[in-house]
């Protein structure tokens, strides 16, 4: 959204609640109760749940939806991969339906992710790979290159999820003690 600003276009925040203020004064944080929807030229979604606030706030008929995902859920529990379950997937899996309706592009992170959306819906020219910012490949080890900082140095790993996605929590739980064991080990 700053980008967009930054190079000029007008840009909405559209979210419930107050929002970050920020430098360029071409970006705005509105709420909901504002937004007219007829005047924009496009509308992007931030996940399963903003695409849903977009449709109860009754902006889904909009032609030019992009939703950004960044997982998707199969119809069923037992889904290779996916961490959701029950009436939470299900949920989900209803939204991502609307979604695969209204959604003029629909921009996925993972390769898995890909996969899964078009046996699910289809093949379409409408999906499209964003991968994060995450390397691809793990770098060689080499020297710390923040051993010039004072201050302890966090690494990113994803979402730590509380009570939901229990199976999920525990995975990134497992990944992170063994990034600390390989950390401590090198000192």
């Amino acid at each position: 959204s700053e980008g967009l600003a930054a190079a000029g276009h007008r840009v909405d925040m559209i979210m419930n609640g107050t929002g970050p203020t920020h430098a360029h004064a071409a970006l705005r944080a509105i709420p909901f109760a504002r937004a007219d929807w007829a005047s924009y030229d496009v509308i992007k979604t931030l996940f399963h749940s903003g695409f849903q606030s977009l449709w109860e706030e009754g902006g889904a008929d909009h032609p030019f939806i992009i939703s950004k995902l960044g997982s998707v859920v199969g119809k069923h529990d037992s889904t290779d991969g996916v961490y959701f379950f029950d009436r939470e997937r299900e949920e989900l899996f209803a939204i991502q339906e609307r979604i695969n309706e209204r959604s003029r592009y629909v921009t996925l992170l993972t390769d898995a992710s890909r996969r899964l959306w078009e046996e699910l819906f289809g093949r379409s020219d409408k999906l499209l790979h964003v991968p994060t910012g995450v390397d691809r490949d793990v770098p060689h080890s080499r020297a710390n290159p923040y051993r010039h900082f004072r201050e302890p140095i966090a690494v990113y790993a994803g979402n730590i999820y509380g009570e939901t996605q229990t199976e999920m929590n525990r995975l990134w739980q497992d990944r992170l003690n063994r990034i600390g064991r390989l950390l401590r080990r090198k000192g």
